[in-house]
């Protein structure tokens, strides 16, 4: 299994690039970094990950075929965390009181410059639904990766919530508790089933 972090820019750091090699500059000093994950209760790569499970580093652009992930480098994933800006990653990221984060080990920048998505693997599928959402971090799909072995299933809900399908819709106010949403949708069909036009 592998995973891809998306890096964008924003009014803190406009150049993803820069932030990529500076996660990499933090490794070579022997500093643990991390990644700054989404703004949610339960953003992708904040619940159960293999550790020293692959993850790509990359960023988008926009070239004459549309939209593309550039690679810029790679690591391997260490212990999610939730809470202050560890030390470290504070210049990069600044002051959060609680946030989440997962440590990323011997991050680097691949020498040769930023290769494609398809040159690591990333099938055209996962590169065009990873750029069509707004996550920053996906888990890619299991005929794009290269088996690790048995992750350990999900403990405790928290950890099954925290699982890439079921946080999706997190930021949908409008759908709110999955059943109950079901149960109106069909009271509505009902309704109109008995209805007469």
């Amino acid at each position: 299994m592998r995973w891809l972090y998306r890096f964008s820019a924003n009014g803190r750091f406009p150049d993803p690039v820069d932030e990529i090699r500076r996660l990499a500059s933090l490794a070579g000093e022997g500093r643990r970094t991390f990644l700054l994950l989404e703004d949610r209760e339960h953003p992708p790569l904040s619940g159960e990950v293999r550790h020293d499970t692959r993850i790509y580093l990359a960023t988008a652009t926009r070239g004459e075929s549309g939209r593309r992930l550039l690679i810029h480098g790679e690591g391997r994933i260490g212990e999610s965390y939730r809470g202050p800006t560890p030390e470290s990653v504070r210049p990069l990221y600044g002051e959060h009181a609680s946030r989440w984060f997962r440590e990323i080990i011997e991050p680097s920048v691949f020498d040769d410059g930023p290769r494609p998505a398809s040159s690591v693997g990333i099938s055209a599928g996962d590169e065009e639904a990873f750029l069509a959402g707004r996550a920053s971090a996906k888990r890619l799909s299991e005929d794009s990766t290269e088996s690790d072995g048995p992750i350990r299933p999900a403990r405790t809900v928290e950890e099954f919530l925290a699982l890439p399908f079921f946080g999706m819709w997190a930021d949908r106010k409008d759908l709110g508790e999955g059943g109950e949403w079901a149960r109106g949708l069909r009271q509505q069909w009902r309704r109109r089933a008995r209805r007469s036009d």
